[in-house]
C-alpha cells in the first residue's frame, strides 16, 4: 500500500495468488487493488472471509499454482459457492479484464 501511495500508478494493481486475512484485505480494497485467486482459495482458512469481503468486480482467477486444475473448474466452484451462474461469473470477470487492461493496445496482425 505504501509503495502504491508513493508512486501513484496510473494502472490498476492486481495481487497474484491472493490469500490473506480480513484486515489487510479491507485495506487493499480501500486502495483500489484487484485480487487474483487460485484454487488454493477453496482450501484456505481465509475462504469465508475472502468470499465475503472481495466483490466480484475486483477479482480474477488463475491456475498458476496448479496446472492440473482447469480454470473452468475454478469458475464452477466459485459460482457454486456464491450461488451465481457460471455465465454471470464469466461475464463479470470479462468486464474486470476490460476495466483493468482497457488501455493496453491489442497486438497488431
Amino acid at each position: 500500500i505504501t509503495i502504491k501511495k508513493n508512486i501513484k500508478p496510473t494502472k490498476k494493481w492486481i495481487l497474484h495468488g491472493y490469500d490473506a486475512g480480513n484486515t489487510i484485505t479491507k485495506q487493499l480494497l480501500n486502495h483500489g487493488f484487484y485480487f487474483s485467486l487460485s484454487e488454493k482459495i477453496f482450501y484456505s482458512k481465509n475462504l469465508e472471509n475472502l468470499l465475503d469481503l472481495l466483490p466480484l468486480e475486483r477479482i480474477f482467477f488463475e491456475t498458476d499454482c496448479n496446472t492440473d486444475i482447469s480454470i473452468k473448474k475454478i469458475y464452477s466452484k466459485y459460482a457454486k459457492l456464491k450461488n451465481i451462474s457460471e455465465t454471470s461469473l464469466t461475464n463479470t470477470i470479462k468486464n474486470n479484464v476490460e476495466t483493468v487492461f482497457s488501455n493496453i493496445a491489442p497486438p497488431s496482425n
